[in-house]
């Protein structure tokens, strides 16, 4: 889901805080909290596509407010989260995010 806390996370393999963070990184090749906002970000595009508000999908997504999830829609994209979805021909970024599937079980897998 994007929204487990690294301390726990570090716990439960037995590493400190920055060992799990370097030892994370080495094998995803980013650190744990950008591969959590990826993964929310790709929760809350494949909930829009599935009808969804742009408030229940913040709230749905673990995003404090709304003004919060769109600078992170922001961030990654470039756009707003209204003009990234309806932008034609849709951005390269798009193609990675397929309205048909849910998230798959890779993002419930860690690697060290």
């Amino acid at each position: 889901k994007g929204n487990v806390e690294v301390n726990k996370l570090s716990k439960v393999f037995c590493l400190s805080r920055r060992q799990y963070i370097r030892r994370f990184k080495n094998s995803v090749g980013i650190s744990p909290k950008k591969f959590a906002n990826i993964v929310r970000f790709q929760k809350a595009i494949y909930f829009q596509r599935m009808g969804l508000s742009w408030t229940r999908i913040a709230d749905e997504c673990g995003y404090c407010d709304q003004p919060h999830f769109i600078k992170e829609i922001k961030a990654f994209s470039g756009f707003s989260p209204q003009e990234l979805l309806s932008r034609k021909p849709p951005t390269k970024l798009m193609k990675y995010f397929n309205p048909s599937q849910s998230l798959s079980h890779f993002y419930n897998t860690i690697y060290l």
